[in-house]
């Protein structure tokens, strides 16, 4: 088999039409396209991330509690306590995106000090040098993670939107090599 026909049977595109050599393209420059507007407006970017989540949040609140509402037996109240959970996160994620993102930076710097601590403690602990090791290093750069997502909460957001501006155009690029590939394979 050639190499062409190894690349088109490995990713599936002699049997499916929506593996096609241009889908794949329209993908990589939808993924660049995308890559380059959070980087250009990292900001706007994670508010309208924040905005979405509220929207998920508020729909699976709502499906929960009516789940819930049609079921009966043990347990449903909880299912019904969810629901209404996720609807009152779901607006005050919508209704406050900036305020969301300052309290979801505080819950995950304290959470990281937090939990690094402990692997660092348990790595003190261990018996084992290796794992000891490698339970504080990772307890102790997750503390400092946690420490400085605190303190510069704004730069650290900033930080996170540029790598997935940048995962997002390499990704792109990728399947944008893999399309011009494909086409190739498939025209041959």
């Amino acid at each position: 088999m050639s190499t062409e026909q190894d690349l088109l049977s490995q990713y599936g595109a002699e049997t499916n039409p929506a593996r096609k050599w241009y889908w794949v393209l329209l993908g990589g420059l939808i993924s660049v396209g995308l890559g380059v507007i959070v980087i250009a407006w990292p900001s706007r970017t994670l508010l309208v991330l924040v905005v979405l989540a509220g929207v998920q949040l508020l729909a699976i609140g709502i499906f929960r509690m009516f789940f819930a509402l049609g079921e009966s037996g043990e347990g449903t109240w909880v299912l019904f306590l969810v629901g209404v959970l996720g609807i009152i996160a779901g607006i005050f994620v919508m209704r406050r995106p900036s305020r969301a993102i300052e309290i979801f930076v505080i819950v995950v710097g304290l959470f990281w000090i937090l939990s690094g601590l402990v692997d660092a403690y348990q790595g003190i602990r261990d018996k084992d040098p290796d794992f000891a090791f490698v339970s504080v290093a990772g307890g102790v750069i997750t503390a400092i993670g946690g420490v400085i997502l605190l303190l510069w909460p704004d730069i650290t957001l900033l930080v996170i939107a540029l790598v997935i501006g940048l995962t997002l155009i390499a990704s792109g690029l990728v399947q944008m090599v893999l399309s011009l590939r494909l086409r190739s394979a498939q025209t041959a």
